[in-house]
């Protein structure tokens, strides 16, 4: 759904998604250029976070929603 101020809002189950070991990364808000993206991170009980890294022209940052 797009609304009057450009921003955007998918419902669940859309946005692009990849798999990698034992992760599964659905992107639900991004445009290049942009101020920011926005992912949906879900990984598997166990498996360790992103690697060791440097983000030379953006910021990161995470908000865990449940451990288990």
């Amino acid at each position: 759904m797009v609304v009057d101020d450009g921003s955007v809002m998918l419902p669940p189950g859309e946005g692009k998604t990849v798999s990698f070991s034992g992760n599964r990364v659905t992107l639900i808000h991004g445009h290049p250029g942009r101020a920011y993206s926005v992912l949906e991170w879900v990984s598997e009980p166990a498996i360790p976070g992103p690697p060791l890294h440097i983000h030379t022209t953006t910021e990161e940052a995470f908000y865990v929603v449940e451990r288990r």
